[in-house]
């Protein structure tokens, strides 16, 4: 499917996930992907995005590696992550260090 205009209704799911998707997104369309979740999520429904992310400590040398070579062209770093969140939405964070990779996990809800 194509996550920047899903053929669902408004308010149609009480969970999304995205897993693994946005760092293959420049950030417009990761932007949209991210407004489509909310207008299919009902109302105090919850949004989770689960992403590739560059790794937290640079000696990670492995880590930087891996993610250079991945096929993903948009891997971000945490702040660059969380700056594609335009509208004023409350993102609970948590990042997954799992040798060599690192991941960021967001949670957020439609009021």
């Amino acid at each position: 499917g194509d996550a920047t205009n899903l053929n669902f209704k408004n308010n149609t799911f009480d969970v999304v996930f995205a897993v693994g998707l946005h760092h293959h997104l420049p950030d417009e369309l990761a932007r949209k992907a991210i407004r489509e979740s909310l207008r299919v999520v009902k109302k105090n429904g919850k949004v989770v995005i689960i992403d590739a992310m560059w790794p937290k400590n640079r000696l990670n040398v492995l880590g930087l590696v891996l993610r250079k070579m991945d096929r993903g062209g948009s891997v971000r770093e945490v702040y660059e992550t969380l700056g594609l969140f335009l509208e004023k939405i409350k993102v609970k964070k948590k990042i997954i260090s799992s040798f060599p990779f690192d991941y960021i996990v967001l949670t957020f809800y439609k009021s």
